[in-house]
């Protein structure tokens, strides 16, 4: 170690701001001044020697700090590469068997859907049958005595066999709605 390396440190994060920068600017000044100084008074072979030394050096410093970035590199897409297998494997995993789910879940929501309509359909049918020859002429007749056609008499008489029908279709549409919400999820 020189004496740079000794006195001064090359400052860290952590003490970088504490540290006396007009004391450590002094001491760099000195020591290049110092460096100018012994390199004018070498002669040729003692300039070339310490030429070759400082090469050297410089060779040496930066091969291990190229060194030492190159293996941290290294070790970072090491372990990126071993993290790397075990996590597509379980995504893999993970889409191999939500797939085949995936579209089972829309098979049966598409026959639950098409039997929902076709139950559905079917009640309307059977109800407004039923509810259309349970009033017979003779009663419309007793209820309405002049003839005329009266929706008001017509509507309370089909009010009890039509709100059966309107609950059955209310909740088919609920039924249907939750298959819906089923498919979006």
């Amino acid at each position: 170690m020189g004496v740079l390396e000794k006195k001064y440190r090359r400052p860290t994060e952590e003490n970088y701001i504490t540290q006396n920068m007009s004391d450590w600017v002094d001491f760099v000044e000195g020591e290049i001044q110092s460096l100018s100084d012994k390199i004018k008074g070498l002669d040729d072979s003692n300039h070339d020697v310490l030429i070759r030394s400082t090469v050297e050096t410089i060779k040496k410093q930066c091969h291990e700090e190229i060194w030492h970035e190159l293996t941290d590199q290294s070790l970072k897409i090491a372990q990126i590469k071993h993290a790397f297998p075990p996590i597509e494997e379980a995504f893999n995993n993970a889409r191999a068997r939500l797939l085949p789910e995936s579209a089972a879940l829309g098979r049966r929501g598409t026959a639950n859907l098409v039997f929902g309509v076709i139950i559905t359909t079917a009640a309307l049918v059977v109800l407004s049958s039923l509810a259309l020859n349970t009033i017979g002429l003779e009663a419309y007749r007793l209820a309405v005595p002049n003839g005329l056609l009266d929706l008001g008499v017509l509507t309370l008489m089909f009010v009890p066999k039509l709100s059966l029908a309107i609950f059955a279709q209310a909740f088919s549409l609920f039924f249907c709605g939750f298959i819906k919400q089923v498919f979006q999820k």
